[in-house]
């Protein structure tokens, strides 16, 4: 959910607020290798390898930071404000080792799972702006949702949230937008 102003947060989130977010180095690759993270939480950055990792944060609006992870030690990290896209996170150390980190002020934001799919709980009524990303092509230009294709600038699709559930049904993203050529 993208925001300008603040966004009131459901009570239901409190007991989220203090929770440690944890990124792991296991086998040579970021797991998970998306997250979200909210301004109140703590990112827990650990390696269960049995060599070091390096992680670089490449923020915009935070401190960006590169630091060595050893083996069994974590390294704990909070954002002050939130980001305004997605940012990367690399190893410098293997060069092939990325991830992606969404900081927001409040807890609506998902990443999809495994089948595309994705749920955000108890956002506020009124007409929302959502941004989509892929880590690809960046922000999604066009989405078909209900049968019809609409176009997105900078990935931003609005919704009218006016009940307890807003089923979007089935959202496709042409696929052609992650071809090579």
């Amino acid at each position: 959910l993208r925001n300008k102003k603040p966004i009131p947060v459901h009570r239901s989130f409190t007991d989220t607020e203090n929770t440690a977010i944890a990124l792991d180095n296991n086998k040579c690759q970021f797991v998970p290798r998306m997250q979200t993270l909210r301004t109140n939480q703590t990112w827990q950055v650990t390696s269960t390898d049995t060599i070091p990792h390096n992680v670089a944060v490449f923020a915009q609006r935070n401190d960006p930071f590169s630091q060595i992870i050893p083996r069994g030690m974590a390294l704990e990290k909070t954002f002050a404000r939130p980001e305004s896209r997605p940012i990367k996170v690399d190893c410098s150390i293997h060069a092939w080792m990325r991830a992606y980190l969404i900081i927001t002020d409040h807890p609506y934001a998902a990443v999809t799972d495994e089948n595309g799919t994705f749920e955000i709980r108890y956002v506020p009524q009124g007409t929302r702006t959502f941004r989509f990303w892929h880590e690809r092509p960046g922000y999604v230009k066009a989405i078909t949702h209900n049968g019809i294709e609409r176009k997105l600038k900078t990935g931003n699709y609005d919704l009218n949230i006016t009940g307890d559930i807003l089923d979007l049904g089935e959202l496709t993203v042409d696929g052609t937008m992650f071809d090579d050529d």
